[in-house]
């Protein structure tokens, strides 16, 4: 998880070229501001959850409940 959260940051999952630019303009708004401590969901958000599947180890899934359920 550490390894694909580094390559998140440098080489974009789907481009063919590995433009550390590329992954920057996939990665979500807080992440592109400067400065800060973020956790790797609220820095990395999809791209690391699509590396991580990727690699064919993972499996994410998610649900909203709300209060009526």
């Amino acid at each position: 998880m550490v390894s694909e959260s580094a390559l998140s940051l440098v080489i974009p999952l789907d481009a063919k070229e590995s433009a550390p630019e590329a992954a920057r303009a996939v990665l979500p708004s807080l992440a592109r501001r400067a400065g800060g401590i973020l956790t790797p969901m609220s820095g990395l958000g999809d791209v690391l959850i699509k590396r991580l599947e990727a690699t064919g180890r993972f499996q994410f899934s998610s649900t909203i409940i709300t209060e009526d359920t």
